[in-house]
């Protein structure tokens, strides 16, 4: 192909894509069955779940079940390495889920369960509240709700959270 019909070609490109037409942005990895979430921590409203993930992953001293739920869409393969949650995940605002052992019940956080909200430098524990666990699928999901006290806000919402085996607390 010649330099100017190479041109012209790239120009319509640029153009079409300008228009709507061309390649379109890869689809969204958002999960529509992540869940529901509503409520603020520190003023920052939450309202959307894009992403729900049960790390399979756990280091010596962490909790036995750990979930992470994500605002923007976040792959499994993104949350497989050591500090992952201080490079580019693609999320917002994560919570992240920690409970003591792996049985379908309510756990009372600061006894047998923990949460911690991740925003940018902002990273506060729950205060008080619950989580409950519906139902667990080894190696599929796990599926449950939360009641959380970031004083003085709080979140509240459901979940069901896909397996990532190689996901990891980082």
């Amino acid at each position: 192909m010649n330099r100017s019909l190479a041109g012209l070609t790239a120009a319509a490109a640029l153009g079409l894509a300008a228009c709507g037409g061309g390649p379109r942005p890869p689809p969204s990895t958002a999960d529509p069955t992540a869940g529901m979430i509503a409520g603020a921590v520190r003023g920052t409203t939450w309202t959307s779940l894009a992403n729900t993930y049960w790390a399979g992953k756990m280091v010596t001293g962490a909790p036995t079940v750990v979930i992470f739920l994500f605002e923007a869409p976040v792959k499994c393969a993104d949350i497989v390495n050591l500090n992952w949650d201080k490079t580019s995940t693609g999320a917002r605002q994560i919570l992240e889920l920690g409970l003591l052992d792996a049985t379908a019940r309510t756990y009372q956080i600061m006894t047998d369960a923990f949460a911690n909200y991740l925003f940018g430098s902002y990273n506060p524990d729950a205060y008080s509240g619950t989580i409950t666990i519906r139902e667990i699928h080894p190696s599929m999901d796990i599926a449950g709700s939360f009641d959380l006290n970031f004083l003085p806000d709080s979140l509240t919402g459901t979940f069901d959270a896909k397996y990532c085996p190689d996901g990891q607390e980082p």
